[in-house]
């Protein structure tokens, strides 16, 4: 498959679609597949201006963002979507380039206009390009990204109902960044997540939201840092400090996250450990450096912490996702390991005190936009799903299980078939972890469409496939809703 093939997942979105179309079904999906899958992600790669010009993202991350909805009853499938940034589309339109800060460099913005955005205020958008997770707070439907900020969206019609930052939940909670990955403890219903103020030392707020009201979990200074998730178990919160270090005046004059970037692989990677129910800093544990995107899950064993990561040797895989690497027929995406991390004793352990963390490889290879059964979140469990590259393919070209005790995998791969996030849906009725499906939006190359597949996720065989006419852009993440459930990752 060549990579040109690929390239038909990073265009626009061919048509907006409000009201749900059904789709043709091949196979079958089970009966008890009931619900709504929510996607989203970059839409949006290119915009033709009132200059003559074509303004392109620079980065994957910059695609604006549109949401997807497939609703499941297992004899019909529905598919909708719908842009949520028009008006910073229009923006490009008039102006030739983004008005906001970008992950990647703006190759539309002129040094001039960069300047300029620093000392003058525009015109304030109520819109921000936040399409990275999307998920539940209380009862709200939002998308997140790496920012304080995100989008309240209607589950039905996926209209943009309002734009709001974590003062909203919290009026501490200020500064500029945070987690696209916030975590949800199901079972206490509390939702979890950082925000980051940026003044001459970075300061990170952890907090905690339920229907009940915020806490503050602790408040401490360190080297601000690009930090896309965070660890969880039943009794603490693990922040994870990888040395890709941010320069906030950079970030501000540059106007992307890019070029105030640097990775200083000399520096270890710091676990900060936050006691979920005294609300203090417990500890902190060093490992060599590595980076990461996405924890997978995390549990406490034996009076040790165990963190299992979708891991790299360094941040190499953040400049993979250019677009100029993207469209390059040569370039291959930097490969990664699973590893797991456990964290030795923490009930003695200091808030003054660092100790060594342990780890293990679990899989040598990329393992990424990993998922698992919820029902075994926060818990010892046994299998993880993610996407990887096998062979000698140059992208994500098929669905891996990893069996996390013993560390066998299985994998669906289809030729010219380019998976996204595979979400693990259980069986109402199952007996066994992997008793479930995963569901995957996937890039037919072969055909310039796209199909939701649904695989069985014990034998990762196909069960069956509903066919979208027209291609889905490569999406970051999304959820299964089911009618009884409110899920976040």
């Amino acid at each position: 498959m060549s990579k040109s093939q690929i390239i038909l997942g990073f265009q626009n979105i061919k048509k907006e679609i409000h009201d749900p179309i059904e789709l043709e079904i091949k196979g079958n999906i089970p009966d008890w597949v009931q619900g709504s899958l929510y996607r989203n992600g970059p839409g949006i790669y290119d915009v033709k201006t009132n200059h003559g010009t074509t303004w392109r993202v620079g980065h994957w991350f910059d695609g604006l963002t549109v949401i997807h909805k497939f609703t499941i009853d297992g004899k019909k499938v529905t598919y909708q979507n719908r842009r949520m940034v028009p008006k910073i589309e229009e923006y490009i339109v008039q102006n030739g380039s983004s008005p906001d800060i970008t992950f990647g460099i703006d190759p539309c913005k002129t040094m001039f206009q960069k300047i300029t955005s620093v000392f003058i205020r525009q015109k304030p958008i109520d819109e921000s390009n936040a399409g990275v997770t999307i998920g539940y707070l209380n009862d709200k439907l939002i998308s997140k990204t790496d920012a304080n900020v995100f989008l309240e969206i209607d589950p039905e019609t996926l209209e943009l109902q309002a734009l709001m930052t974590y003062a909203s939940v919290d009026p501490k909670l200020t500064g500029p960044l945070s987690a696209a990955h916030s975590q949800t403890d199901f079972e206490t219903g509390e939702f979890f997540n950082f925000t980051t103020d940026l003044g001459r030392a970075a300061t990170y707020n952890v907090f905690s939201a339920s229907k009940n009201g915020s806490r503050i979990l602790a408040s401490y200074p360190a080297s601000a840092a690009y930090i896309h998730s965070f660890g969880l178990t039943k009794n603490y919160l693990i922040m994870i400090h990888w040395p890709l270090d941010l320069t906030p005046i950079s970030m501000v004059t540059t106007q992307t996250l890019e070029k105030a970037m640097q990775w200083n692989g000399d520096k270890d990677t710091i676990f900060v450990v936050i006691d979920r129910n005294n609300d203090k800093i417990v500890g902190r544990y060093r490992t060599p450096s590595f980076y990461a995107f996405h924890t997978i899950n995390g549990f406490e064993q034996d009076g040790n912490i165990i963190l299992d990561i979708a891991t790299y040797d360094n941040a190499d895989i953040v400049l993979d996702l250019r677009m100029s690497k993207i469209d390059d027929p040569h370039h291959q995406l930097t490969s990664g390991q699973a590893r797991r991390f456990i964290l030795p004793d923490v009930a003695s352990l200091s808030e003054s005190e660092i100790r060594s963390a342990e780890q293990i490889e679990l899989h040598r290879g990329t393992f990424e936009l990993p998922r698992f059964n919820q029902n075994y979140h926060l818990k010892p469990y046994r299998y993880a799903y993610a996407i990887a590259h096998v062979e000698t393919d140059a992208h994500w070209n098929s669905i891996m299980k990893l069996d996390v005790t013993t560390k066998e995998t299985k994998v669906w791969k289809v030729e010219g078939m380019y998976p996204g996030e595979a979400i693990f849906v259980p069986d109402p009725n199952g007996k066994d972890e992997d008793d479930g499906v995963l569901m995957s939006v996937v890039l037919n190359a072969n055909l310039d469409r796209s199909d939701l597949i649904v695989l069985n996720a014990k034998t990762m065989e196909e069960m069956g496939r509903a066919e979208v006419p027209f291609t889905v852009p490569f999406g970051f993440h999304g959820n299964f809703i089911a009618p009884s459930s409110r899920s976040d990752q």
